[in-house]
């Protein structure tokens, strides 16, 4: 689980030395890229121990707009870090440094790509459905494997699985 945290976090903790660090527009820019993944660091992880407290878990329409900015904040910290290295190594200038460029490119394109898998995975898709006693969340897991929860409203859902259906 440590793992897991560093990798989520790491972005945000360099996000957040570039706001420390630079001036200006770029200044905003980076408080704004360090809020992109620093909000739903805190929504996903710090509130959702604070639901299972409560035997609740976030639903689908809290879970894919954390999962969207934090891609996109994490877009924007690569897409910088990607046009410094460029700089620091004349990627135009000399062959190596322009392979060193493409490769660069290549390796935050990979770990851009695991980010957003991860982060879909994570996210679901939910739906609400009628039942006998009531209103149950219908979620669609990320092996196709269809899990029902008690319905507490559009943002929260139960934690505990009430019935499961494999497709």
């Amino acid at each position: 689980m440590p793992i897991v945290f560093f990798l989520a976090a790491a972005p945000a903790a360099l996000a957040l030395a570039a706001a420390c660090k630079t001036s200006g527009r770029k200044r905003i820019a980076a408080w704004i890229d360090f809020a992109l993944l620093a909000v739903p660091l805190a929504i996903g992880g710090g509130g959702t121990a604070v639901l299972a407290a409560y035997g609740l878990a976030w639903r689908t329409a809290v879970k894919g707009p954390c999962v969207f900015a934090y891609c996109a904040g994490l877009l924007v910290l690569l897409l910088w870090a990607y046009i410094y290295l460029f700089r620091q190594t004349g990627g135009a200038e000399s062959i190596l440094g322009f392979l060193f460029s493409l490769l660069l490119l290549g390796l935050f394109a990979f770990a851009g790509f695991w980010y957003v898998f991860l982060g879909s995975a994570w996210m679901g898709n939910d739906c609400e459905v009628e039942a006998e006693g009531g209103i149950l969340v219908e979620e669609c897991g990320f092996m196709c494997d269809v899990d029902y929860y008690e319905y507490h409203g559009p943002l929260v859902r139960g934690r505990e699985v009430l019935g499961r259906r494999r497709t």
